[in-house]
């Protein structure tokens, strides 16, 4: 199971509920803080976890983690696109790269 936003919050209470129920799961987020305790959350179910540092914003770190999560586990059965993002500006403000 490959979770993206599985850091804080949402994310990870459904990394946690997944690995609870025994699958390997591959936690994403661009926050490495936020990945280490996602990965002790984890680790003590005893569930197999892999942490992979991802902005989704970008298709290559989102092509990495993929990879990592093949590399590791074979390729991901479950994606849960959880990651968001807050931009406090009018719409008609934001880059095409906020969009993403």
């Amino acid at each position: 199971v490959l979770v993206t936003g599985a850091g804080t919050g949402l994310g990870k209470a459904i990394a946690v509920e997944f690995a609870r129920l025994g699958a390997s799961i591959v936690v994403a987020s661009r926050n490495p803080e936020h990945l280490a305790a996602g990965r002790r959350a984890i680790e003590a179910l005893g569930a197999e976890v892999e942490v992979v540092e991802c902005d989704i914003r970008d298709a290559d770190a989102v092509a990495a983690a993929f990879d990592a999560a093949e590399e590791r586990f074979g390729l991901p059965r479950v994606l849960v696109n959880n990651a968001a993002a807050n931009f406090p500006s009018p719409a008609e403000d934001l880059s095409p790269n906020a969009w993403r």
